[in-house]
């Protein structure tokens, strides 16, 4: 996703008290060209208060899709933000 629709769904999350949850796995595999990936996580550090501090966030990674190419193992992460 562009930057700009990154932060329109912030914003509608921010607005509404929705939960987001970033599917952030395939990060490395962007094969359009000119295309690149776009951290949720990153987005929404960067857009500041009141935003960065209050929108709930899930990104959800991966260390066996893309990173080491070893797609038969399985290993992951998650990391939050601001969770109650």
């Amino acid at each position: 996703m562009k930057r700009a629709c990154l932060e329109r769904i912030i914003r509608l999350c921010h607005e509404h008290s929705i939960l987001i949850m970033a599917d952030e796995v395939y990060q490395q595999n962007v094969y359009k060209e000119g295309a690149e990936f776009i951290s949720m996580r990153k987005v929404l550090a960067e857009m500041g208060e009141p935003f960065a501090n209050s929108v709930e966030l899930i990104s959800m990674n991966s260390i066996s899709k893309g990173m080491l190419a070893e797609c038969g193992l399985r290993g992951g992460y998650i990391e939050t933000r601001n969770l109650s």
